[in-house]
């Protein structure tokens, strides 16, 4: 059994009330401007940095032995809807958590404040083998 202990858990009505503040606070023009400006100065610190190391970066890659275009390391941003998850995954996934991870809180009542574990959720009242996935949506059914 995993005992997982919280600090304190934030209502809804408080996070969305944060949320709203800090919405306001980054859509305010003044906090805009300064930080647009903040950026226009970053960039041409580092245009400067550029522009004063860039011989020294280069004379520094040629002394690098055994370098071709493998040696370069590169970060691939380009992701793939088909890389998500799938049904099936997902389901399985599902399955696998009201198996094997029953006692670990995932929610906090609003009416008790206690936290539920996944086993007093709702869901968990049905047992993994009767959860699954209509082929045209994505609605969770029973079998």
């Amino acid at each position: 059994m995993t005992v997982v202990v919280y600090a304190q858990f934030m209502s809804w009505k408080q996070f969305s009330q944060d949320l709203d503040r800090l919405m306001q606070i980054i859509n305010a023009p003044t906090v805009r401007s300064f930080c647009h400006t903040r950026l226009l100065l970053l960039l041409e610190r580092f245009k400067i940095h550029l522009i004063l190391n860039a011989g020294n970066e280069r004379l520094e890659q040629i002394a690098v032995p055994h370098r071709d275009f493998y040696n370069v390391r590169k970060v691939d941003t380009h992701v793939h809807h088909s890389s998500c998850m799938n049904q099936k995954h997902l389901l399985r996934f599902i399955k696998h958590k009201l198996t094997n991870k029953r006692d670990e809180e995932v929610l906090l009542d609003q009416t008790s404040g206690k936290p539920l574990t996944l086993k007093e959720v709702r869901l968990s009242a049905l047992r993994p083998r009767e959860i699954a996935f209509r082929t045209s949506t994505c609605e969770s059914t029973l079998i």
